[in-house]
């Protein structure tokens, strides 16, 4: 065994990487491992300006500004509709809450009728609905509240 000639290499892939590859016996690869590529030198990073250099900002008066001032800041509308609609969320699904806590399920003998079903499963299955659209409408609102005073 010690005296065969070097195993075949498969020329699928790099020799280097593959068992028996003497550098003697098999040619050199024909392209070169990413890994084994030279290494390019990074450009050098740009110098940043020294604080003599900045400009500074100018602020710009507008012959306007008085006026500017005086004008009230208006409310948007949309916002106030997304705070009253996620407290109406969350009070409905108070409401919903009440009501099935009031209920007195031993209290009842008979077949329910077709609209008493459909109310006792909205009783049971909106508030974790509205609730989650109520705290998330309440946060989106603050959320905008902050982007608008940042700006």
């Amino acid at each position: 065994m010690a005296d065969d000639e070097a195993p075949e290499v498969d020329p699928r892939f790099d020799p280097v990487f593959q068992r028996g590859y003497d550098p003697a016996v098999h040619a050199a690869p024909v392209r070169r491992s990413v890994l084994r590529a030279p290494a390019v030198k990074p450009a050098p990073l740009p110098v940043a300006p020294t604080p003599a250099e900045v400009p500074s900002v100018v602020r710009v008066e507008h012959e306007d500004q008085d006026e500017l001032e005086d004008e009230p800041h208006r409310r948007n509308p949309w916002l106030l509709a997304l705070v009253l609609v996620s407290t109406a969320f969350l009070a409905a699904a108070g409401v919903f809450l009440w009501v099935i806590g009031q209920r007195d399920i031993y209290s009842f003998s008979g077949t329910p009728a077709a609209a008493e079903l459909m109310v006792q499963q909205l009783s049971y299955m909106l508030p974790p609905a509205l609730i989650v659209a109520g705290v998330l409408g309440l946060v989106l609102r603050v959320a905008l509240g902050a982007l608008r005073g940042r700006a």
